[in-house]
């Protein structure tokens, strides 16, 4: 929690700078238009230091969050990504893996959100759906492994949204261990492990566009 805080507090040199040069520029411009040397003087040196300044802000959030997590940031859209086989989804970047799954629940009608960042507690995808006329909100943790997730992290994802999210779906390429399997139980929690995941994908193929459940 402090190493996060004192991350959002090192952007607040740069915004601010950012936001004294625009002050700057257009005070050069619009105040004292008599004296034209210092106006545009004053103004081509707001300018210019604005943009060597920006550049480096945008370069140090992308280093922070990675550069797709700062696309995600800046609301670029949910990107279709097709794959048919385990072993495509298993070789996609983990960012590929979230939009895919995202796509997934949004061929099924679901409103859908990739976080795209780090520190999101464990929820990488944000899924909200209308049922008898009510907003119900969902999560998705993806895990985008070749072997098996345990019950430590069963536990970690389902306490990240238990009392304020209806449903939990936690996404893998590998498996699951009996003991997380055992746990999961009666819970408002899914499990899809790797054989599941493709037979979903090949599902909302056929189906896409309906409201055909999650496997």
């Amino acid at each position: 929690m402090v190493k996060s805080k004192k991350r959002k507090n090192q952007r607040f040199p740069f915004v601010g700078l950012i936001l004294f040069l625009i002050f700057m520029a257009f005070y050069a411009v619009f105040d004292n238009p008599q004296n034209h040397f210092f106006t545009y003087l004053a103004a081509i040196a707001a300018l210019g230091l604005l943009f060597i300044v920006a550049p480096l802000f945008i370069i140090s959030l992308t280093r922070r969050s990675g550069a797709t997590g700062l696309i995600e940031q800046l609301g670029y859209p949910l990107r279709n990504i097709h794959a048919q086989s385990l072993e495509e989804m298993q070789n996609m970047t983990p960012m590929e893996f979230e939009h895919f799954v995202g796509s997934l629940f949004q061929k099924q009608g679901y409103s859908v959100t990739v976080t795209g960042k780090t520190g999101d507690n464990g929820i990488d995808i944000e899924l909200s759906t209308i049922i008898n006329g009510a907003q119900k909100r969902s999560v998705a943790q993806c895990k985008r492994y070749k072997g098996s997730v345990g019950e430590s992290i069963v536990r970690e994802f389902y306490g990240s949204y238990a009392g304020s999210a209806e449903h939990g779906y936690l996404v893998t390429t590998g498996t699951f261990t009996n003991p997380a399997k055992i746990w999961a139980q009666n819970r408002p929690l899914t499990l899809i492990d790797g054989h599941e995941l493709v037979h979903w994908a090949a599902k909302v193929q056929q189906t896409s566009g309906t409201s055909a459940g999650v496997i």
